[in-house]
């Protein structure tokens, strides 16, 4: 930058368009949300373009993921109610962000502060953009919409089923479905049922996490793959349920959107 300023650089992929950054960063100017990486300019030279960001001193999820394998509950939950922030400011905002898994999710270990990256997915709920076809990033963590086998576009379910994903793999240290091929996959995420958090990880309360799955003998609205609980995970009646098909998160006597927070 010209004044000196450190920014994150994002450049298109070789067989991306320009405009894909254009549009993210049209979307990132309508957000001030301290849990989503803000845009601090569009950088344009010619034909190039490029996505200045804001520095953040994080590693990308996936990464340590592969290092640790899995967090405590606790950890998991600071991480949750962060990720649950971003999306319920997405959502607000009508935005659905179509591509959460841990590589577009940025962590500081020490403090576990996180920022939700990578809006390129991303498409206004109402706007023209909602038809933009989205490419699936990782079918792990894709909804049962996405997988194009369903009569529905995906909205803020879907981020909330893949923020499922993502919380299920953190508790356990593996995702709930494991697959070889997209239809596989597909299949895994409309029919299957993963195994249940507290049998993976005996040390997660059955009161905190439980895994649900229902497809489309549920009129087709798919579940989220995870219950979880709030600061007060021990209490029963202080119960998060992420259930597709029927509103949002969801918490006894808290709003949607803000379940965790």
């Amino acid at each position: 930058m010209e004044d000196g300023a450190s920014v994150l650089l994002k450049l298109p992929l070789p067989d991306s368009a320009s405009d894909v950054l254009r549009h993210e960063h049209a979307l990132l100017r309508r957000l001030a949300v301290p849990e989503i990486l803000q845009p601090i300019a569009l950088l344009e030279e010619g034909p190039q373009v490029a996505l200045g960001l804001e520095p953040f001193a994080g590693e990308v999820l996936d990464t340590v993921l592969a290092r640790q394998q899995r967090f405590a509950l606790q950890a998991t939950l600071t991480i949750a109610r962060q990720l649950t922030r971003a999306l319920a400011a997405l959502h607000a905002a009508g935005i659905v962000h179509r591509d959460l898994r841990p590589i577009n999710v940025l962590l500081v270990h020490d403090s576990l502060e996180v920022k939700l990256a990578d809006l390129s997915q991303a498409v206004e709920r109402d706007g023209a953009a909602s038809v933009r076809a989205a490419v699936i990033g990782d079918w792990a963590y894709a909804s049962p919409e996405q997988t194009g086998r369903m009569n529905r576009q995906p909205d803020y379910r879907t981020d909330f089923y893949s923020l499922g994903v993502v919380l299920y793999r953190l508790l356990t240290g593996q995702l709930p479905f494991q697959a070889n091929d997209p239809l596989e996959w597909a299949h895994c995420h409309l029919a299957r049922t993963p195994a249940p958090v507290h049998v993976l990880a005996p040390d997660v309360p059955r009161v905190v996490a439980r895994a649900r799955h229902a497809g489309a003998q549920r009129g087709g609205a798919g579940a989220g793959v995870l219950t979880g609980a709030g600061p007060r995970a021990v209490r029963p009646r202080q119960m998060v349920t992420m259930r597709r098909g029927t509103g949002a998160t969801r918490t006894r006597g808290a709003t949607a959107g803000g379940a965790l927070s």
